[in-house]
């Protein structure tokens, strides 16, 4: 399923929780595509606490809680101190994160909470949800296996890679433009861990890594460094396509046609070429003219004339629909009668 699923799963848990029912999702997918962020950013939405407990860093006694010896009708007895982590009201989630990473004692402790909702004399808060995130059992993980009865007191879902949902979360994060970009127009595509191999030069790129290069370029990469840090992050093959895809074939966008117009016009013109077709790139262009631009008559025609003849009656289509034109203008008859208003506009832009 797509990681933006993760949203009504987390809500179907939480009906089930209020009707004291016992579900406890867990998503299985490859790292970094967005599992726990997801789960965290449901919690925000509600306004609930989040746990984080991470089972690579704990022993069975973190989870049991560390044994004291109290004296109870005369006689020495071993209790059991509730660990500061665990919660002891109203609700949340307390995710897994990463099971198969514990040992066997913490995988063991781990369900008596799933089924039972408590360790020894701990009961956890009514409100509170389990949930739980692991990358796949394979030999491309350092993980151990979960037995069918660990894994039975999951529900379990497999998450995977999804580009519109990443899309739509870097736009809405204010990403930095030309990684956008970069995802959009297809000159990065996710590749699973088990495809990458050992290949010299290549690593294994997710949503998370290009998360990290929007930091940097958000941050100020100095020019000198620029190949550098791109290749530290993607590896050398997609660092050098990225420093490439920067300054030599990004996208245009619509402001590049509003400052400098002849330039912008010629790498369209390069990427209509059939020999060079970049439809992903002039796709970006179209979208960006319809979504930001009060594109005069004048321009639209030349950027017409500069991208494939198939894609200019679809970029006339939209920017209708956008401004809302009724019948008879210009961008109507250019729907109708396309190939005669390409000859108009020729005539037009050699007149001047």
């Amino acid at each position: 399923m797509k990681p933006s699923a993760i949203f009504q799963v987390m809500d179907l848990a939480r009906r089930a929780r209020e009707k004291e029912f016992v579900f406890n999702p867990l998503f299985v997918g490859p790292p970094g595509v967005g599992k726990s962020q997801i789960v965290q950013q449901w919690c925000k939405q509600h306004n609930l606490p989040f746990i984080d407990l991470r089972a690579a860093f704990l022993e069975a006694p973190d989870l049991i809680g560390f044994p004291s010896i109290e004296v109870k009708d005369g006689r020495q007895v071993t209790s059991h101190n509730i660990p500061e982590f665990l919660p002891t009201e109203g609700e949340g989630v307390l995710l897994l994160e990463e099971p198969n990473r514990g040992t066997t004692s913490v995988m063991n402790t781990f369900m008596q909470l799933l089924t039972d909702r408590k360790i020894h004399k701990y009961d956890l808060p009514k409100g509170w949800i389990i949930a739980g995130c692991i990358n796949p059992e394979s030999e491309h993980y350092d993980v151990n296996t979960m037995d069918a009865a660990l894994r039975d007191r999951f529900e379990i879902f497999q998450v995977g890679y999804d580009k519109e949902s990443f899309l739509q979360y870097m736009k809405e994060a204010d990403w930095d433009r030309a990684i956008i970009d970069f995802v959009e127009s297809n000159s990065w595509q996710y590749s699973p861990p088990e495809s990458i191999g050992n290949t010299a030069g290549v690593k294994y790129n997710s949503p998370r890594t290009l998360s990290k290069l929007n930091a940097a370029r958000k941050a100020g990469i100095p020019n000198e460094l620029e190949v550098t840090v791109y290749e530290s992050i993607l590896g050398k093959n997609v660092g050098m396509m990225f420093y490439q895809f920067v300054h030599d074939s990004q996208p245009i966008t619509y402001n590049d046609l509003l400052k400098s117009k002849k330039k912008a016009l010629n790498k369209l013109r390069t990427f209509s070429d059939p020999e060079n077709y970049k439809a992903g790139h002039i796709g970006i262009t179209t979208r960006d003219i319809v979504e930001n631009g009060e594109i005069t008559n004048d321009l639209l025609a030349e950027v017409v004339l500069s991208i494939p003849a198939d894609m200019g009656p679809a970029l006339i289509r939209e920017l209708e629909f956008k401004r809302k034109l009724t019948a008879g203008t210009l961008l109507d008859q250019m729907i109708t009668n396309f190939p005669e208003v390409k000859k108009y506009f020729r005539q037009v832009l050699a007149d001047k």
